[in-house]
């Protein structure tokens, strides 16, 4: 079957429309080896999503490729690797892989939407196993510590959902900081470990992405005590939020036990005993849940 393969394919000014209407143009160009596999692969999207996108992947040695993307005014580069490994039933796939990401904006990954802005310094280990090469998108596991310089994230405001001790959508969060580590198993992400930070707020927490891109997850933000709110709820203060809606439109709520112990900490003492009752009513929830196996 191999022998049938051409071995220059060449792409000009092809045009992909999404399943979501989305129109990207590109150009490409793929080189094959006598082995079928790529000597070299070139793509260049001049329109549409990702404009300006350029990658290049090139043989080095045998099983090896070096990868370099430029987007969003920085760099994705490293070395990927595919071996055939011997299973019961037939050969397995094996893709590795060493990815680091420099300077890369991260609004034109997501354009034309935009949840998250600022710079991103990244460092991805990629896996997968399967029988064929479609299966492989679906196996794909990836590991990635990162960090988001300047960072603005839109269509939430951290502060305001604080003050309001409530529901809170729209607005925007600047942040000097933004850290953390995500996981992917085919088209779900698992953001764990979160810590952002600016002036006197500053959050932590966990937040899963479905192939849907519905989140679900809880944050806990925290408070400075000489800041006006912190003076307000008693000093430094944790306040816990549930994390829903989309990607696109999240929403923050205040969690049902804090809300309990916070409305219970102000009627016995104004101010201190709210946030104190906030991580006191969050604590009492999570353990009910623990208890009921909820």
């Amino acid at each position: 079957m191999s022998d049938w393969l051409p071995r220059r394919t060449l792409l000009e000014g092809v045009r992909w429309v999404s399943l979501k209407g989305i129109s990207t143009t590109l150009d490409a160009e793929l080189r094959l080896g006598a082995d079928s596999l790529p000597d070299e692969a070139t793509l260049k999207v001049v329109q549409g999503h990702l404009t300006g996108l350029q990658a290049r992947l090139q043989r080095e040695e045998a099983g090896q490729w070096g990868l370099r993307v430029t987007v969003g005014g920085g760099t994705v580069a490293g070395r990927i690797g595919l071996q055939q490994q011997p299973a019961q039933g037939g050969p397995l796939l094996v893709v590795r892989g060493q990815l680091e990401t420099r300077g890369v904006e991260v609004a034109a990954l997501t354009a034309p939407n935009k949840p998250l802005s600022g710079r991103l310094e990244a460092s991805t280990t990629l896996n997968a196993k399967a029988a064929t090469t479609g299966g492989l998108v679906d196996a794909l596991q990836t590991q990635t510590r990162f960090t988001v310089k300047d960072a603005v994230v839109h269509g939430l405001d951290l502060v305001k959902a604080v003050q309001t001790v409530g529901l809170n959508r729209g607005g925007q969060t600047r942040l000097d900081t933004l850290a953390g580590q995500v996981h992917s198993q085919g088209r779900a992400l698992q953001l764990s470990n979160l810590v952002a930070s600016s002036g006197a707020l500053s959050a932590t927490g966990n937040v899963a992405v479905s192939p849907a891109k519905t989140l679900s997850g809880r944050i806990s933000v925290n408070l400075a005590g000489d800041s006006k709110l912190g003076q307000t709820l008693g000093g430094a203060v944790g306040v816990p939020l549930m994390v829903s809606g989309t990607l696109d439109a999240p929403e923050v709520t205040l969690t049902r036990g804090a809300l309990l112990g916070a409305a219970i900490g102000t009627a016995v003492m104004p101010g201190a005993g709210t946030g104190a009752g906030l991580q006191l009513g969050d604590r009492l929830g999570q353990g009910l849940k623990k208890l009921f196996g909820k």
